[in-house]
């Protein structure tokens, strides 16, 4: 009995030190595959189950929002551009993080020597494979179809509908009787509205009013509108949780509800459009219409295909429009004298009572450059996921200028660290700082990678930015914008302010403006639409 209980801890003992020396040969091993890389070293893999619900520990568990936090610090710490995080649970293995612009051309180029890990966009492959969810033929496949969809008339359309809409949401608050003086609770709320109501005109041909009643139309439990807002908000919850934990409580439920009705609705506009006499030139028709071109040859792109491309246009259009204007917005309000630049140009293009068109774009720099800078401090997309499908090695430089090489055996999980490759000071001078006139000059066109870039470069930016400039430009025109002072925040310095309201959170794929409360005053010599 008591040599029974002695051995218990004994071979615990020797248990733990078996396991202990077992991972530390796993990761002197990883630490050799990666030729010795720096990095972050932590036991739980960021964005794992347990690392989510963990609080951020030090060496323990570093949450995904660590290359926001960091910004370009933490590559700053580790002294070169490209380093290797190791982590231990639930495997030990590395992950490569680049924020280097030589190794990113290479990277986003070559794009059969580092392919998308498609396994990390399955969620989005919920309504059907897409350009995002695909690699190798399959993706080429999708790629030549809606690449076709994407015209010069359709950017006209996106321009007109941006307009359209904007106007109306300037018309409904001359009727409220708040023309003059505009107070918005949280910009991104409005800026959801306006991206919604854009693109499900000129994408897919549905014009939705800002007075539209909430009943959903006959068939249907729920709108249109309000189906792809829950869709967008809930994305990551129907991503992890199953049907029947969606269904025990309220939220879930509306979740669950919403992925139907968006699915009805697609098939809806499918039927609509094929059956139509008209001849429409909006996203969806065309998208439409190459299909069909597509189908003499040895096209894969079938009805399944074109919902899952459909909802993609949908979901990633939203979003980074929304997000990107909400941004741009408060970055304008917070620095008047690049709202007075703006606005001067502005004015050089467009008459008094005239509109802006969408030939004035060449001539509206500086409110793309605004867009431009917007996207450089906080991209929407904060890390681009690749692998390396065979050994390769990279070649940075740490902080001395010595060149350092980075191994990276095949099959390794790499990222382009957007965030990283933003805020190096080798390639933008003062990067904290929000100065738009950096874009009006040569620019080191790999340090800036909002949309990535190469063939799978986002297909949807032109569209992007023409909806988010002409938006700035209306409101610019026609308004003075301000952040609101709040008595809680009365002793606050002006840098502080900047740091609270200029900051966003990271979902897991995407970043996302926080609420932020704007105050809109109606231009003394604004005349430029309908009252």
């Amino acid at each position: 009995m008591l040599l029974s209980t002695n051995f218990t801890p004994l071979l615990i003992g020797c248990l733990v030190s078996l396991w202990i020396a077992r991972t530390y040969w796993q990761y002197r091993r990883v630490v050799k595959s990666v030729g010795g890389a720096p990095g972050p070293r932590t036991y739980f893999t960021p964005g794992t189950l347990f690392a989510r619900l963990l609080p951020e520990i030090p060496g323990i568990n570093r949450k995904l929002s660590w290359i926001w936090r960091t910004k370009y610090s933490g590559l700053q710490y580790y002294g070169q551009d490209i380093i290797a995080s190791i982590n231990f649970h639930p495997k030990v293995a590395a992950f490569v993080q680049i924020s280097d612009p030589k190794a990113t051309k290479e990277i986003t180029f070559h794009r059969s020597a580092f392919p998308k890990p498609v396994h990390f966009y399955t969620a989005f492959a919920y309504y059907g494979a897409n350009t995002l969810t695909t690699e190798g033929d399959e993706w080429r496949a999708h790629h030549k179809v809606v690449a076709k969809s994407f015209t010069e008339q359709n950017n006209k359309l996106v321009w007109k509908e941006t307009v359209d809409v904007t106007l109306e949401l300037f018309s409904l608050w001359e009727m409220e009787g708040r023309g003059d003086e505009v107070s918005i609770a949280d910009i991104s709320e409005l800026t959801r509205d306006i991206a919604l109501m854009v693109i499900s005109a000129a994408a897919f041909g549905m014009k939705t009013g800002w007075k539209d009643e909430d009943t959903p139309p006959l068939g249907h439990v729920m709108t249109f509108k309000k189906s792809l807002h829950t869709v967008s908000i809930g994305f990551l919850t129907r991503a992890i949780l199953p049907n029947w934990i969606l269904g025990l409580y309220a939220q879930g439920r509306d979740i669950r509800t919403a992925y139907t009705e968006l699915g009805v609705y697609m098939r809806e506009m499918i039927d609509n459009r094929i059956t139509s006499p008209h001849q429409y030139e909006d996203l969806f028709s065309n998208l439409l219409r190459a299909r069909e071109d597509e189908k003499d040859g040895e096209s894969t792109f079938d009805d399944s295909s074109l919902m899952g491309n459909i909802f993609i246009m949908l979901f990633a259009g939203h979003e980074t429009s929304a997000n990107t204007l909400a941004l741009a917005l408060a970055f304008i309000a917070m620095y008047p004298e690049v709202q007075e630049r703006f606005l001067a140009q502005i004015r050089q293009c467009v008459s008094p009572g005239q509109l802006p068109t969408y030939s004035d774009i060449s001539k509206l720099s500086y409110g793309t450059a605004i867009m431009q800078e917007t996207l450089r401090l906080i991209p929407i997309v904060p890390l681009i996921p690749k692998s390396s499908a065979y050994d390769t090695q990279f070649t940075t430089n740490d902080i001395n200028g010595e060149a350092r090489q980075v191994l990276v055996p095949a099959g390794t999980p790499m990222g382009i660290n957007v965030i990283g490759l933003h805020y190096n000071p080798k390639y933008w001078d003062n990067p904290y700082e929000f100065r738009p006139e950096r874009f009006l000059q040569e620019y080191e066109k790999f340090a800036w990678l909002p949309f990535s870039a190469g063939p799978r470069a986002c297909i949807g930016r032109r569209f992007a930015e023409i909806e988010i400039l002409a938006v700035l430009t209306l409101i610019v025109l026609n308004y003075e914008i301000s952040v609101p002072d709040e008595p809680r925040f009365g002793s606050e310095s002006l840098e502080e302010k900047k740091a609270r309201v200029l900051d966003a959170e990271r979902t897991t794929l995407l970043m996302r403006a926080k609420k932020t409360p704007l105050k809109l005053r109606r231009r003394a010599l604004s005349s430029n639409y309908p009252s």
